[in-house]
Protein backbone atom coordinates (compact mmCIF):
# COMPACT_ATOMS: atom_id res chain seq x y z
CA UNK A 1 0.00 0.00 0.00
CA UNK A 2 0.98 3.74 -0.66
CA UNK A 3 1.70 6.58 2.15
CA UNK A 4 -1.31 8.10 3.07
CA UNK A 5 -0.47 11.23 1.51
CA UNK A 6 -0.15 9.74 -1.67
CA UNK A 7 -2.17 9.71 -4.69
CA UNK A 8 -3.56 6.28 -3.90
CA UNK A 9 -5.27 7.52 -0.42
CA UNK A 10 -6.82 10.59 0.10
CA UNK A 11 -8.42 11.73 3.30
CA UNK A 12 -11.57 12.75 4.30
CA UNK A 13 -11.29 16.55 3.45
CA UNK A 14 -9.96 16.05 0.04
CA UNK A 15 -11.61 18.06 -2.51
CA UNK A 16 -11.77 16.87 -6.35
CA UNK A 17 -10.97 19.88 -8.81
CA UNK A 18 -14.58 21.31 -10.48
CA UNK A 19 -14.59 20.55 -14.02
CA UNK A 20 -16.08 23.26 -15.97
CA UNK A 21 -17.16 23.22 -19.84
CA UNK A 22 -15.40 25.61 -21.98
CA UNK A 23 -16.78 29.09 -23.29
CA UNK A 24 -16.87 30.17 -26.56
CA UNK A 25 -15.76 34.10 -26.54
CA UNK A 26 -19.58 34.82 -27.91
CA UNK A 27 -20.49 32.97 -24.26
CA UNK A 28 -18.14 34.99 -22.28
CA UNK A 29 -19.01 37.97 -23.71
CA UNK A 30 -22.64 37.25 -22.64
CA UNK A 31 -21.56 36.41 -19.24
CA UNK A 32 -19.53 39.56 -18.86
CA UNK A 33 -22.95 41.72 -20.03
CA UNK A 34 -24.88 39.60 -17.73
CA UNK A 35 -22.24 40.74 -15.02
CA UNK A 36 -22.30 44.24 -15.74
CA UNK A 37 -24.01 46.86 -13.55
CA UNK A 38 -27.74 48.43 -14.43
CA UNK A 39 -25.53 51.73 -14.90
CA UNK A 40 -23.18 50.09 -17.18
CA UNK A 41 -25.37 48.32 -19.01
CA UNK A 42 -27.81 51.49 -19.75
CA UNK A 43 -24.54 53.34 -21.23
CA UNK A 44 -24.04 50.61 -23.46
CA UNK A 45 -27.63 50.74 -24.71
CA UNK A 46 -27.31 54.49 -25.45
CA UNK A 47 -24.01 53.64 -27.26
CA UNK A 48 -25.50 51.00 -29.46
CA UNK A 49 -28.15 53.39 -30.32
CA UNK A 50 -26.26 56.43 -31.17
CA UNK A 51 -24.25 54.31 -33.10
CA UNK A 52 -27.18 52.54 -34.62
CA UNK A 53 -28.88 55.74 -35.48
CA UNK A 54 -25.15 57.32 -36.61
CA UNK A 55 -25.15 54.39 -39.38
CA UNK A 56 -28.06 54.80 -40.65
CA UNK A 57 -27.68 58.18 -41.25
CA UNK A 58 -24.67 57.84 -42.54
CA UNK A 59 -26.15 55.11 -45.00
CA UNK A 60 -28.87 57.46 -46.17
CA UNK A 61 -26.42 60.49 -47.03
CA UNK A 62 -24.40 57.97 -49.47
CA UNK A 63 -27.54 57.04 -51.33
CA UNK A 64 -28.60 60.84 -51.29
CA UNK A 65 -24.49 61.80 -52.59
CA UNK A 66 -25.00 58.70 -55.22
CA UNK A 67 -28.40 60.11 -56.50
CA UNK A 68 -27.02 63.63 -56.78
CA UNK A 69 -23.82 61.90 -58.27
CA UNK A 70 -25.67 60.62 -61.23
CA UNK A 71 -27.93 63.84 -62.02
CA UNK A 72 -24.59 65.43 -62.57
CA UNK A 73 -23.12 63.25 -64.29
CA UNK A 74 -26.06 63.27 -66.72
CA UNK A 75 -26.10 67.18 -66.55
CA UNK A 76 -22.13 67.17 -67.26
CA UNK A 77 -23.23 64.75 -70.32
CA UNK A 78 -25.82 67.05 -71.60
CA UNK A 79 -23.29 70.33 -71.41
CA UNK A 80 -20.61 68.30 -73.21
CA UNK A 81 -23.17 67.12 -75.81
CA UNK A 82 -23.88 70.51 -76.26
CA UNK A 83 -20.39 72.20 -76.06
CA UNK A 84 -19.64 69.42 -79.19
CA UNK A 85 -22.55 71.03 -81.15
CA UNK A 86 -21.50 74.79 -80.41
CA UNK A 87 -17.91 73.29 -81.46
CA UNK A 88 -19.72 71.94 -84.68
CA UNK A 89 -21.32 75.06 -85.19
CA UNK A 90 -18.37 77.40 -84.93
CA UNK A 91 -16.51 75.26 -86.87
CA UNK A 92 -19.45 75.53 -90.14
CA UNK A 93 -19.18 78.93 -89.40
CA UNK A 94 -15.38 79.30 -89.63
CA UNK A 95 -15.23 77.23 -92.87
CA UNK A 96 -17.71 79.13 -94.47
CA UNK A 97 -15.99 82.45 -93.18
CA UNK A 98 -12.63 81.29 -94.99
CA UNK A 99 -14.53 80.70 -98.55
CA UNK A 100 -16.02 83.78 -97.92
CA UNK A 101 -13.00 85.57 -97.21
CA UNK A 102 -11.71 84.06 -100.41
CA UNK A 103 -14.64 84.86 -102.34
CA UNK A 104 -14.32 88.69 -100.87
CA UNK A 105 -10.45 88.42 -102.54
CA UNK A 106 -11.50 87.70 -105.78
CA UNK A 107 -14.51 90.43 -105.93
CA UNK A 108 -11.50 93.08 -104.42
CA UNK A 109 -9.04 91.81 -106.99
CA UNK A 110 -11.67 92.42 -109.95
CA UNK A 111 -9.94 95.26 -112.04
CA UNK A 112 -11.88 98.82 -111.71
CA UNK A 113 -12.17 98.79 -115.60
CA UNK A 114 -14.67 96.28 -115.75
CA UNK A 115 -17.51 98.72 -116.10
CA UNK A 116 -16.31 99.96 -119.21
CA UNK A 117 -15.46 96.47 -120.45
CA UNK A 118 -19.52 96.08 -120.66
CA UNK A 119 -19.57 99.29 -122.66
CA UNK A 120 -16.45 98.46 -125.01
CA UNK A 121 -18.67 94.96 -125.86
CA UNK A 122 -22.03 97.04 -126.29
CA UNK A 123 -19.78 99.52 -128.37
CA UNK A 124 -18.12 96.98 -130.58
CA UNK A 125 -21.69 95.45 -131.31
CA UNK A 126 -22.89 98.74 -132.29
CA UNK A 127 -20.10 99.44 -134.53
CA UNK A 128 -20.05 98.74 -138.34
CA UNK A 129 -16.82 98.81 -139.41
CA UNK A 130 -15.97 100.28 -143.07
CA UNK A 131 -12.78 100.83 -143.45
CA UNK A 132 -9.01 99.63 -141.70
CA UNK A 133 -9.18 102.45 -138.93
CA UNK A 134 -12.60 100.99 -137.93
CA UNK A 135 -11.23 97.34 -138.30
CA UNK A 136 -7.97 98.67 -136.13
CA UNK A 137 -10.71 100.12 -133.57
CA UNK A 138 -12.37 96.63 -133.41
CA UNK A 139 -8.98 94.99 -133.17
CA UNK A 140 -8.14 97.19 -130.45
CA UNK A 141 -10.92 97.16 -128.42
CA UNK A 142 -11.16 93.38 -128.45
CA UNK A 143 -7.81 92.61 -127.27
CA UNK A 144 -8.72 95.30 -124.15
CA UNK A 145 -11.56 93.04 -123.36
CA UNK A 146 -9.52 89.82 -123.31
CA UNK A 147 -7.29 91.65 -121.23
CA UNK A 148 -9.35 92.66 -118.80
CA UNK A 149 -10.90 88.94 -118.74
CA UNK A 150 -7.69 87.55 -118.35
CA UNK A 151 -7.22 89.66 -115.48
CA UNK A 152 -10.77 88.91 -113.98
CA UNK A 153 -9.99 85.05 -113.88
CA UNK A 154 -6.45 84.84 -113.13
CA UNK A 155 -6.00 82.21 -110.09
CA UNK A 156 -2.58 81.04 -108.31
CA UNK A 157 -2.22 77.34 -108.85
CA UNK A 158 0.25 74.92 -106.45
CA UNK A 159 1.87 71.79 -106.47
CA UNK A 160 2.69 70.44 -102.85
CA UNK A 161 5.12 68.43 -102.17
CA UNK A 162 6.14 66.13 -99.15
CA UNK A 163 9.04 65.15 -97.70
CA UNK A 164 10.39 65.12 -101.67
CA UNK A 165 7.57 63.38 -102.70
CA UNK A 166 5.16 65.35 -105.38
CA UNK A 167 1.38 64.91 -103.86
CA UNK A 168 -1.24 64.43 -106.47
CA UNK A 169 -4.53 66.52 -105.48
CA UNK A 170 -6.73 63.18 -105.62
CA UNK A 171 -4.28 60.29 -105.26
CA UNK A 172 -2.87 59.54 -102.19
CA UNK A 173 0.78 60.13 -101.12
CA UNK A 174 2.63 58.38 -98.37
CA UNK A 175 5.80 59.12 -96.26
CA UNK A 176 6.96 56.19 -94.16
CA UNK A 177 9.35 55.98 -91.03
CA UNK A 178 9.45 59.95 -90.56
CA UNK A 179 8.35 61.61 -87.57
CA UNK A 180 8.77 65.13 -89.80
CA UNK A 181 7.15 66.61 -92.41
CA UNK A 182 8.30 68.73 -95.05
CA UNK A 183 6.31 70.61 -97.06
CA UNK A 184 6.79 72.77 -100.22
CA UNK A 185 4.96 74.81 -102.59
CA UNK A 186 5.33 75.45 -105.89
CA UNK A 187 3.32 78.16 -107.72
CA UNK A 188 2.25 77.20 -110.54
CA UNK A 189 0.93 80.14 -112.24
CA UNK A 190 2.54 83.47 -113.17
CA UNK A 191 0.47 85.08 -110.68
CA UNK A 192 1.11 85.94 -107.67
CA UNK A 193 -0.21 84.15 -104.78
CA UNK A 194 -1.25 85.81 -101.39
CA UNK A 195 -2.32 84.64 -98.10
CA UNK A 196 -1.41 81.05 -98.99
CA UNK A 197 -2.44 78.80 -96.21
CA UNK A 198 -2.10 75.28 -94.94
CA UNK A 199 -4.42 73.58 -93.46
CA UNK A 200 -3.93 69.60 -92.11
CA UNK A 201 -6.20 67.47 -90.43
CA UNK A 202 -4.27 65.07 -87.76
CA UNK A 203 -5.69 61.74 -86.11
CA UNK A 204 -6.55 62.10 -81.98
CA UNK A 205 -3.51 60.11 -81.52
CA UNK A 206 -1.14 61.94 -82.98
CA UNK A 207 -1.99 64.89 -79.79
CA UNK A 208 -0.72 68.90 -79.81
CA UNK A 209 1.46 67.57 -76.57
CA UNK A 210 3.69 65.41 -78.86
CA UNK A 211 3.65 68.24 -81.33
CA UNK A 212 6.99 69.91 -82.56
CA UNK A 213 6.37 72.52 -84.63
CA UNK A 214 7.04 76.54 -85.24
CA UNK A 215 4.81 79.63 -83.71
CA UNK A 216 3.22 79.50 -87.81
CA UNK A 217 2.28 76.41 -86.95
CA UNK A 218 -1.18 76.98 -85.24
CA UNK A 219 -3.99 74.68 -83.50
CA UNK A 220 -7.31 75.35 -84.22
CA UNK A 221 -9.81 74.54 -81.31
CA UNK A 222 -12.62 73.23 -83.82
CA UNK A 223 -11.65 68.97 -84.34
CA UNK A 224 -13.05 67.65 -87.23
CA UNK A 225 -15.79 65.52 -86.76
CA UNK A 226 -16.99 62.07 -88.33
CA UNK A 227 -19.17 61.99 -91.35
CA UNK A 228 -21.68 59.59 -91.70
CA UNK A 229 -23.69 59.29 -95.17
CA UNK A 230 -22.11 63.08 -95.31
CA UNK A 231 -23.71 63.94 -91.68
CA UNK A 232 -22.01 64.54 -89.07
CA UNK A 233 -22.75 62.99 -86.11
CA UNK A 234 -20.59 65.07 -83.14
CA UNK A 235 -18.20 62.81 -82.87
CA UNK A 236 -14.36 64.64 -82.82
CA UNK A 237 -11.85 62.28 -84.75
CA UNK A 238 -8.98 64.71 -86.24
CA UNK A 239 -7.21 68.36 -84.79
CA UNK A 240 -7.26 70.84 -87.08
CA UNK A 241 -3.58 72.59 -87.72
CA UNK A 242 -3.04 75.34 -89.73
CA UNK A 243 0.05 77.56 -91.27
CA UNK A 244 0.24 80.78 -93.58
CA UNK A 245 2.77 82.25 -95.15
CA UNK A 246 3.85 85.85 -94.02
CA UNK A 247 4.97 86.83 -97.38
CA UNK A 248 3.61 86.89 -100.66
CA UNK A 249 5.14 84.15 -103.33
CA UNK A 250 5.87 85.65 -107.06
CA UNK A 251 4.47 83.08 -109.90
CA UNK A 252 6.43 80.38 -110.78
CA UNK A 253 8.07 80.13 -107.52
CA UNK A 254 8.56 77.50 -104.20
CA UNK A 255 7.73 78.12 -100.68
CA UNK A 256 9.32 76.25 -97.97
CA UNK A 257 6.69 75.54 -95.41
CA UNK A 258 7.71 75.54 -91.79
CA UNK A 259 8.87 71.54 -90.94
CA UNK A 260 6.01 69.55 -88.71
CA UNK A 261 7.22 67.06 -86.76
CA UNK A 262 5.68 64.96 -83.75
CA UNK A 263 8.25 63.53 -80.67
CA UNK A 264 8.71 59.97 -79.76
CA UNK A 265 6.52 60.10 -77.24
CA UNK A 266 3.86 59.99 -80.20
CA UNK A 267 3.04 56.33 -80.50
CA UNK A 268 4.35 54.79 -83.51
CA UNK A 269 1.23 53.42 -86.44
CA UNK A 270 -0.16 54.73 -89.76
CA UNK A 271 -1.98 57.59 -89.62
CA UNK A 272 -4.40 58.84 -92.71
CA UNK A 273 -3.80 62.59 -93.11
CA UNK A 274 -5.24 65.35 -95.33
CA UNK A 275 -4.25 68.67 -96.01
CA UNK A 276 -5.57 71.45 -97.90
CA UNK A 277 -3.78 74.59 -99.46
CA UNK A 278 -5.18 77.64 -101.20
CA UNK A 279 -4.31 81.34 -101.31
CA UNK A 280 -6.35 84.21 -101.29
CA UNK A 281 -7.33 84.23 -104.68
CA UNK A 282 -6.98 80.33 -105.79
CA UNK A 283 -9.12 77.09 -105.20
CA UNK A 284 -8.67 75.00 -102.61
CA UNK A 285 -6.60 72.11 -103.24
CA UNK A 286 -7.13 68.41 -100.79
CA UNK A 287 -4.30 65.80 -100.66
CA UNK A 288 -4.46 63.17 -98.54
CA UNK A 289 -1.82 60.90 -97.52
CA UNK A 290 -0.94 57.53 -95.13
CA UNK A 291 1.78 58.90 -92.56
CA UNK A 292 3.89 56.07 -91.03
CA UNK A 293 5.58 57.22 -88.00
Amino acid sequence: MGSPQGPIFQGPDFRAPEIRPRQTWLEKFATGLANLSPQVKAALITVCCTLTVTTFYSIVQCSHVSTENVILKHDTHNLESKIREQEHTIGKLTTEKGTMEIQLGDIRQIPAEVPILFSNVVRLIDLQPTNSQQWFSVLSGLQTITNQLADILARPMFELIVNGQLAKNGSPFSVKNSRQLLFKLRNLSEFTAEQITVVMWLPFPIDKTNVIASPAWGHLPIPAMYRINNIDNGIPIYNQWQWRAENIQAGFQVYNVDAFEVSTNCPSGSYVITINVYSARSKREEYIGQWTL
